[in-house]
């Protein structure tokens, strides 16, 4: 055989045993890759599911956010402050009908309320939508918190500091003509409300006009002598009576609008502004006492105390269980009123004295006793709230002379020593003992 067929048979044989290793060697292989390739195939199966999973989750989102997006939200306000959210028009505006209903079923009388009510849209994006009972609430709390007093017309009376208010000009003449009749007992006085041109408003006034009275002992009068005429004087008699009541108060009337529960009636304002039903209050002395700690003890001087108590003298000794007076209530309207007066009585002439340059002042001797005489007097009492303040005699008729008291007095003033205040309480505990 030639060299060339030998190399032929031998690369032949390499050939058919590389292809017999090869089929082996896949078919060996092939049970492996099969599981690989079904293992790779299943898990992009997973994947896909899960992916699909959350699609539709998102999806469900979405259509739930749509929906909520497509729900209209309203924001309910009254006086333009929003008091809750609703997502219902239409209950909201009944629930503001039925609170006003409530509050008007609850009022014994006509209630107004200024208050403005609205339902609108809103701009939240989710906001916390009340329930109906809880508007219903929110409402009333809020229609109930701007219930308007009704005001109604009134004059308002302004004496001095303090003001009230009356309900009609009829009202105002009633109660100054009810004043002046607690003065004016013969029905001389009339009453008249006038513009006051002190006020810069338009405000009247209440004065009490007063008749003339004679004051004067003599008047000018004109007598014709053969047909001249020359100034005489002559006497005029002085007429009795009261020559004027007056208010010590500056006294203001305005029409104004207040709500009705202010105005007072006739008797009310009456009552408020002379203190007439109104008591004096009243200690009752205990053990220990005296004018001086009483006075202290009521922030008052014993110069007061003394003065309310008009029975009650610096000597006067005081008991337990005795009454005083310390304090009488002060009208806020004060009258003022000026009457001439008549009247007789026993009265006496000025003390005399008789200095005596050797004597102490402390030491005193009646040389005369006084005799009382006796005259007819007109004279002008001035009053506040019925109380004297002041006296002026106009004429006097003695019928009587009086004799004076004459008493001899020392001049030279004596050593001196002051006693304390309290020494002056315990004189009056020591007296009080005494008399006990």
């Amino acid at each position: 055989m030639s060299k060339s067929g030998r190399v032929y048979r031998k690369f032949k044989m390499s050939f058919l045993k590389s292809m017999v290793i090869v089929s082996l060697g896949s078919l060996m292989l092939f049970p492996f890759g099969a599981t690989a390739v079904s293992n790779a195939a299943g898990n992009s199966n997973a994947d896909n599911g899960i992916d699909s999973q959350v699609v539709a989750v998102a999806s469900n989102k979405k259509e739930k956010v749509a929906k909520i997006e497509e729900k209209v939200i309203y924001e309910v306000m009254v006086n333009g402050s929003v008091i809750g959210y609703t997502d219902n028009k239409e209950a909201a505006e009944q629930a503001y009908l039925d609170a006003r209903l409530e509050i008007s079923d609850e009022a014994e009388d006509l209630v107004y309320m200024d208050a403005s009510f609205d339902v609108t849209e809103c701009d939240v994006a989710v906001p916390n939508v009340a329930s109906e009972e809880e508007l219903a609430e929110q409402l009333y709390i809020a229609l109930k918190n701007n219930i308007v007093t009704p005001k109604k017309s009134a004059f308002m009376l302004r004496v001095g500091d303090v003001t009230i208010y009356l309900e009609n000009m009829d009202a105002v003449s009633e109660l100054f003509e009810k004043i002046r009749d607690k003065y004016d007992v013969a029905d001389e006085f009339e009453v008249v409300l006038e513009e006051d041109d002190d006020n810069m408003f338009a405000a009247l006034t209440a004065t009490i006009v007063s008749p003339e009275r004679k004051k004067n002992e003599l008047e000018t009068v004109y007598a014709s002598e053969n047909g001249v005429y020359v100034d005489e004087e002559e006497a005029v008699e002085i007429e009795t009576g009261i020559c004027s009541i007056t208010f010590e108060e500056d006294v203001e009337i305005i029409e104004s609008y207040v709500p009705e529960a202010q105005i007072l009636s006739v008797d009310e304002a009456f009552e408020f502004l002379t203190k007439e039903n109104e008591e004096k209050q009243m200690y009752t002395i205990e053990s220990g006492d005296c004018m001086w700690t009483i006075a202290k003890n009521h922030n008052m001087s014993t110069s007061k105390l003394y003065e309310l108590n008009e029975n009650i003298t610096e000597k006067t000794i005081i008991y337990p269980g005795q009454k005083l007076v310390i304090t009488v209530p002060e009208p806020e309207l004060s009258v003022l009123v000026e009457e001439i007066v008549e009247y007789e009585e026993e009265y006496n002439a000025p003390v005399e004295y008789i200095y005596n340059d050797s004597w102490y002042t402390t030491k005193s001797v009646v040389r005369q006793e006084a005799e009382s005489g006796y005259h007819e007097v007109k004279a002008n009492v001035y009053t506040r709230n019925g109380k004297e303040y002041d006296r002026e005699i106009l004429e006097e008729d003695i019928i009587e002379e009086p004799v004076a008291k004459v008493v001899e007095v020392g001049t030279i003033t004596p050593p001196t020593f002051i006693v304390p205040v309290m020494w002056t309480c315990y004189i009056e505990l020591w007296l009080q003992s005494m008399a006990g």
